[in-house]
């Protein structure tokens, strides 16, 4: 259970940063 909270946190984390990394990229397109 606290295993699946964590892996969840980290999806998010992840999902988060690669938000962050697109909005950079566009920055740089435009």
């Amino acid at each position: 259970m606290f295993n699946q909270i964590i892996y969840e946190l980290d999806k998010l984390h992840s999902f988060k940063n690669l938000l962050e990394t697109t909005k950079l990229t566009f920055n740089d397109l435009f």
